[in-house]
């Protein structure tokens, strides 16, 4: 009988260990599982509040789409990852919202191809 509770009781345990938590780590929030980074993690700046990142992370690496934020809030690139590496489409925006970079990445490697624009939306040739 009191080995069936010790078993009960330390599956239990492991169990309980297996619940995610939502936890604030340096100005960013989400949840941790095994104390890495699953879901969905929001960052802010501490001064203003103004969301600096918005990441998909799996196994604490990053992994689905990537946003990155200026201090003013306008979006600053859009990324994709799998398992840590860049892996997709890549966008990069200046401060007034004109695309400034756009290229493709597969498993971390960029491609041949990418284009970049000034500041005014013209297309900058080679």
């Amino acid at each position: 009988m009191r080995c069936l509770f010790l078993l009960l009781f330390f599956g239990f345990l492991q169990s309980c260990a297996l619940v995610p938590k939502f936890q604030t780590v340096v100005n960013c929030e989400g949840v941790l599982k095994y104390g890495q980074k699953q879901g969905q993690w929001i960052c802010r700046d501490p001064a203003t509040g103004i969301m600096t990142m918005k990441a998909d992370f799996a196994d604490g690496k990053k992994d689905g789409r990537v946003e990155l934020f200026y201090p003013t809030g306008e979006t600053q690139s859009i990324s994709h990852w799998k398992h840590g590496l860049y892996d997709g489409n890549f966008k990069s925006y200046f401060k007034n919202g004109q695309r400034e970079f756009e290229m493709y990445f597969t498993n971390g490697i960029k491609s041949e191809w990418w284009y970049e624009w000034n500041e005014k939306g013209d297309l900058v040739d080679d």
